[in-house]
């Protein structure tokens, strides 16, 4: 199998970000006021691929912008058979998907 070239970078791109680690982030609990304050805040670990995953999930151009390298894009896509993707796409659309919103 033949994988295109920008594909190629997009999955070495994705074999770094994987391999950088995680972050931590915290975000408030549902707690009410008075429970003990170390328990107003629960955190949870996100690996840095999923962060940017995420952020190119929810950016409105990943999915209305024209791509960039229009040539490269084209060539892919001619390669493309949606049925062959039809389980990615439930999992982008499908329960708890970012892709739907848009």
């Amino acid at each position: 199998m033949v994988i295109n070239p920008a594909i190629d970078g997009v999955l070495k791109s994705t074999v770094e970000i994987i391999s950088q680690g995680t972050v931590v982030i915290l975000e408030p609990s549902d707690a009410d006021d008075s429970t003990n304050s170390e328990s107003l805040w629960s955190s949870r670990v996100y690996n840095h691929f999923e962060s940017q995953l995420n952020a190119i999930q929810t950016n409105v151009r990943t999915y209305c912008d024209d791509p960039e390298d229009l040539d490269e894009y084209n060539k892919w896509k001619l390669d493309f058979v949606l049925s062959d993707m039809e389980g990615e796409i439930e999992k982008l659309i499908g329960s708890g998907g970012s892709g739907k919103d848009f």
